[in-house]
Formats: C-alpha cells, sequence, structure tokens
C-alpha cells in the first residue's frame, strides 16, 4: 500500500505518459527528418537549453534518492562530498572541445578514438561503452521502479514498463530532439517541487536552525560534521570512478555535437556542472532532517520519501511521485538516444555495413534501435533485479578503468594507440579479477597487507597510467589529423 491510493497513482502516471508521448509525437513531426535530426537534433540547439537537459538528466532517481540516503548513513560530509561527483563536467573541458574542434560533425566520442588510436582500440572501448550504458539503463529503470513503489502502491515492474514504454515511444517519436525538448518540462518540474518539499520539511521542524541544534543536543556527530573517516572510506570509490565519467557518457557528448556554436561550449557544462551540484546538496538536506526525527529506516533510500511524507501535506508526497518520475524520465530517454548512437554509427555504419550505407537506412535503423534496445533492457531489468548501490559502486570502477586512459591519451601531446589499448585493457582485466575480488571480500590482504577496494583500484590507475604515459613518449605515433 502506498502513501497516495491507485487511482491517484495511475492518474499522476497517465497525465505524464499523455505530456509527453504528444510532446514526442509533435517534435518529431516538426523537427525530425534525417538521422543527424534524430541523433544530434540537426546540430542547432542553444547552449542554455542543452545545459539544462544535461541537469535534469544526471539527477536521475538515484541522486533523487540517494542523496538524502547519503546524508541519512554518512551525515553532512555527503551534503557536500556527494556533488563533487559532477566535477568530470569541468575537469573535462579541455577534452571536450578538442574533440569537438577537431571532429565538428561527431556523433559519439568513439569517432575520435577511431581517428586517433586504431580499429582495436575503437572495437574495445567500444564494447565496454555500450556494457557501461547498458548497465547504467538498468540501474535507471532499477530506480524507476523501487524509487516510486513505497509512494504509489504500484508493483516496482508495472512503474519500470510504464514509465519504460512510455520513453520508447516519444523517443522513438523524436529522437534526441524530444529527449531535450521533454527535459526542460522535467528540468522545472524536478526543480521547483524538490525545493518545496525540502522548505516545507524544514519549516515543519523550525528551520535550519532547529535542524542544528536538534543533530547537536542528540549527539548526532555525523549530522554536523564536516567530515568523518566513514564517509572518506565510502565516497573515495565513486568519486575516482566519476571524476572523469562525462569522457565515456554519450549523453554529454550528443549534447556537445548537438549545440549550435562552438564557441559556447564552456557555459553550456560550466553552468551544466553547477547547477546539477545544488540539486545533491538540496535534496541531501532530507536524510539530515531523518536523523533528527529518529527515524528508523530499514533502507536509507526511503529518507527523502519518509520525511516528507510524515511532515508535509499530502499533496508534497504526490508531488515526490512527479520528481521520482520525470527524474528517471529524463536520465532514460538519453540514455536511450546515446546508446542508439553508439549501435548506429560505431557498431552498424563502422563494422557492419558492406560500404556507407545510405540516409534513410541510417534512419530507420535509428528508430528501431531505440525501441529495441529499450525492451530488451526493460525484459533483463525484470528477470535480473539488482541492489541500486550495488550497481552504482561496481560501475564505478568499470567507469575510472576506461575514462583514465583515454582521457590521458587524449591529452598527450605525444600518442601511441597501443598504449591506449594496453592501458584500457590491464585496466578492464584488473576490474575483472583483482578489484572484484577485493570488493566482495574474496581477498582482503597480500603479503600481509591490508586491501581496500579503493586503494586496488587507484593502484591499477597509476599502474596503467605509467605504462600508457611511458610508452608513447618513447614510441610515439604519427596520427590522423581532425576536422571529419
Amino acid at each position: 500500500m502506498g502513501v497516495v491510493s491507485l487511482e491517484v497513482s495511475y492518474t499522476i502516471l497517465a497525465i505524464q505518459i499523455a505530456i509527453f508521448t504528444l510532446m514526442g509525437y509533435y517534435v518529431g513531426k516538426k523537427f525530425v527528418k534525417t538521422s543527424e535530426d534524430f541523433l544530434v537534433a540537426g546540430r542547432r540547439l542553444p547552449w542554455f537549453g542543452l545545459a539544462g537537459s544535461i541537469i535534469v538528466t544526471w539527477i536521475w532517481a538515484s541522486t533523487v534518492l540517494a542523496s538524502g540516503e547519503a546524508a541519512y548513513v554518512w551525515g553532512f560530509p555527503a551534503i557536500w562530498i556527494y556533488p563533487i561527483s559532477g566535477i568530470s563536467l569541468a575537469t573535462l573541458l579541455p577534452v571536450f572541445k578538442i574533440l569537438r574542434r577537431e571532429v565538428p560533425k561527431g556523433i559519439t566520442f568513439l569517432d575520435y578514438i577511431s581517428m586517433k588510436f586504431g580499429r582495436a582500440t575503437h572495437l574495445l572501448a567500444l564494447i565496454i561503452t555500450i556494457l557501461i550504458t547498458a548497465i547504467t539503463i538498468f540501474y535507471v529503470f532499477l530506480g524507476l521502479g523501487f524509487g516510486l513503489e513505497p509512494i504509489l502502491g504500484v508493483p516496482w515492474w508495472q512503474l519500470m514498463l510504464i514509465g519504460g514504454l512510455t520513453v520508447v515511444l516519444y523517443s522513438w517519436f523524436g529522437g534526441l530532439w524530444s529527449s531535450v525538448l521533454t527535459d526542460i518540462i522535467q528540468y522545472s518540474i524536478v526543480w521547483i517541487l524538490t525545493t518545496v518539499a525540502i522548505l516545507l520539511s524544514l519549516n515543519s521542524i523550525g528551520g535550519i536552525g532547529a535542524l542544528y541544534e536538534g543533530l547537536l543536543s542528540k549527539g548526532i556527530t555525523k549530522g554536523i560534521a564536516l567530515l568523518t573517516s566513514d564517509a572518506y572510506a565510502y565516497y573515495f570509490l565513486p568519486i575516482v570512478g566519476w571524476i572523469f565519467y562525462a569522457m565515456i557518457d554519450q549523453t554529454i557528448w550528443q549534447r556537445v555535437y548537438a549545440l549550435k556554436e562552438e564557441k559556447d561550449l564552456s557555459k553550456m557544462l560550466v553552468f551544466a556542472w553547477i547547477g546539477w551540484s545544488f540539486y545533491p546538496m538540496v535534496a541531501g538536506i532530507a536524510g539530515l532532517i531523518a536523523l533528527y526525527l529518529g527515524l528508523e529506516l530499514e533502507v536509507g533510500s526511503l529518507a527523502f520519501p519518509m520525511v516528507i511524507a510524515k511532515l508535509t501535506p499530502i499533496w508534497i508526497s504526490i508531488a515526490f511521485c512527479f520528481i521520482v518520475f520525470n527524474a528517471v524520465l529524463s536520465t532514460l530517454d538519453s540514455l536511450l538516444c546515446g546508446m542508439t548512437a553508439l549501435i548506429v554509427d560505431d557498431l552498424y555504419i563502422k563494422y557492419v555495413a558492406h560500404g556507407p550505407p545510405s540516409e534513410k537506412t541510417v534512419y530507420k535503423l535509428s528508430k528501431v534501435t531505440i525501441v529495441a534496445a529499450g525492451l530488451i533492457l526493460m525484459v533483463l531489468t525484470m528477470l535480473f533485479p539488482a541492489s541500486i548501490m550495488f550497481v552504482g559502486l561496481y560501475l564505478s570502477a568499470f567507469l575510472a578503468s576506461l575514462s583514465f586512459p583515454l582521457v590521458i591519451g587524449i591529452l598527450l601531446p605525444k600518442k601511441n594507440r597501443w598504449a591506449v589499448f594496453t592501458a584500457i585493457l590491464i585496466n578492464i582485466i584488473l576490474t575483472l579479477t583483482l578489484w572484484t575480488a577485493t570488493y566482495f571480500g574474496y581477498i582482503k590482504e597480500i603479503a600481509g597487507v591490508k586491501l581496500e577496494s579503493w586503494a586496488v583500484l587507484l593502484l591499477m590507475i597509476a599502474i596503467s597510467s605509467v605504462i600508457e604515459v611511458c610508452w608513447s613518449y618513447a614510441k610515439p605515433e604519427e596520427v590522423r589529423g581532425g576536422k571529419s
């Protein structure tokens, strides 16, 4: 049984489905005529619209729920550490500029990898990127179901199917155009309703000052401490894994290539980074309020919904449903568009097609792929549900394994394609073996030295990076130029 009745629940879902399906149909009819329109919105979108799209794409169910959970479990440090993971939008700005300048007509970041580092590195990076994107979609599907089930009372798999099919339908109509324009509405809904929910919750307990004094008087030191050892140990892995996440996040690259003016790239990414970072800071306050209230939660992800259910009017609980649903849909449509671009541009055109395919073939294949990818991953999620936190942490290691060698290879003035390939391969092998064994506790120490999963991750990145840099400088290769 949810916080709201099933009638209200299905009404909420029906309203959202109708709005976004009609928008997708309109956008598809008006703006989408070619595969370039479908995959990169005709390369004619303004920076501020794309920045808002990036922000809400990165505010998925895990951000909404995990922000409160992190503060509930780790205390105040989560309020400022969690947002650090979005810094890749700023740290990778030089990389974005290089790829946009050298491959202005690109569809994915792998277009550059193919041109500079050869077929072998491109294929390896493509396989891993498709796998990571698929796992991320799986992760978002889980958040859609488990995030709304406690509020709506609708079985998680039904919620996943309803939301997933809605996204597949409106994305099939308009591709990236549908994704970006629906993101603008979703961005407004998520930010406004989250802010209202937190402000009303704070007001119910007497304000931010009362929250601080209450945590202090109850001896909940983690609620007011700037940093704790537990928070540091937990957050090190996600920060390392996600610091270069944008490098292999096709949802970002499609927007980089959809941007009308190259000169606006810095404004788009910096605004998106700052705009996103504020969200976990605001939403995380719910976790501190849960500590203040002394809520005993079996699952920390329930901190945000339980706080608003306890302290605010019923309409705020209904609003929370809109927050989670819109946060998930905004991420899911972008991921499906990204997966489609990878499969069509990097897999089909480069490895399957016999000669350059026609525009009509690419356009039709893009529309078929976005539907097939969505349906297949929905079925897999229903068959193999897993812990959201577990999936997120495991994903962090693979993000680091691929992104670090690619970033180093792009930024190094001297390049060697086999150095990049070897660095990626070393990282993937060590992630699947030593890091996995350490993470699950199969290996706890070597030669009397205690092993921590975050330390193993840092060590493998250091080893592969040294090999890549030394090899590239010892045997630099001539690489192809850009402007393709």
